[in-house]
C-alpha cells in the first residue's frame, strides 16, 4: 500500500476524528428527531421556545418508546445499537437502525475528507455542514417541510468548507448561484 501516509500523527488524527465523526453523527441524528418531536411533533405547542430548546440540547438520549435514559456503553456511537441489540432494555421497543447507519456515514465522510484533503480543518467543518443538512433531510423525508431556520447554519458551514478547501470566499459566479437560490425559495 505505496499511497498510504506512513506519518503516525496522519493515523493518530485520523483515528480520534473518526470517533469525533461518529460522535458528532450522533450528536445531530439525535438532534434531528428531537426538533422533530419538539418543533413538529406532538410536543410542539407544549413548551415554551426557551423550555423547547433547553430539553433537545440537555435531556440525556432516552428511548422513544418508554423514555429511559439510555446509559454508557449502550450510548457508544455505532456499537452501542450492536450492544443493545437494537433494542430497549426496559420496554423492548426497536431502536433505529438509521442511528447507527448515519453514525457510520460520518465516519466515512471524515475519512474520505481528510484522506483526500489532509486538512483537518476542512475536514471537521464538513461535518458540521453534513450534520445540518441531515436536518433538513430528515425534517423533509418525515413532515415534508423544510427546517428554514437551519438554512443559516447550512450557509455559514458551507462558505466556511469552501474556503478551507480553496482558501478563499466563495467569488462572483458562486454569489450569483446563491442569489437563484433565494430568488426561487
Amino acid at each position: 500500500m505505496p499511497n498510504l501516509p506512513d506519518s503516525p500523527s496522519f493515523w493518530l488524527f485520523l483515528s480520534f476524528g473518526s470517533f469525533g465523526a461518529a460522535s458528532l453523527g450522533s450528536f445531530y441524528v439525535t438532534l434531528s428527531f428531537r426538533i422533530l418531536e419538539y418543533y413538529y411533533g406532538k410536543n410542539r405547542k407544549s413548551f415554551s421556545f426557551f423550555e423547547k430548546w433547553k430539553r433537545i440540547f440537555i435531556l440525556p438520549s432516552s428511548c422513544d418508546h418508554c423514555k429511559a435514559e439510555v446509559r454508557y456503553p449502550k450510548l457508544l456511537p455505532i456499537f452501542g445499537f450492536f450492544i443493545s441489540k437494537g433494542k430497549c432494555q426496559f420496554c423492548n421497543g426497536r431502536i433505529r437502525p438509521l442511528f447507527p447507519l448515519i453514525e457510520f456515514s460520518f465516519v466515512c465522510v471524515f475519512i474520505f475528507c481528510f484522506s483526500l484533503t489532509k486538512n483537518p480543518a476542512f475536514s471537521l467543518v464538513f461535518l458540521f455542514l453534513c450534520g445540518h443538512l441531515l436536518i433538513s433531510c430528515l425534517t423533509d423525508a418525515f413532515h415534508f417541510s423544510l427546517d428554514y431556520e437551519n438554512l443559516p447554519w447550512i450557509l455559514f458551514f458551507g462558505i466556511t468548507s469552501v474556503f478551507l478547501f480553496n482558501g478563499k470566499l466563495p467569488g462572483l459566479n458562486e454569489l450569483y448561484v446563491l442569489g437563484g437560490f433565494f430568488s426561487c425559495f
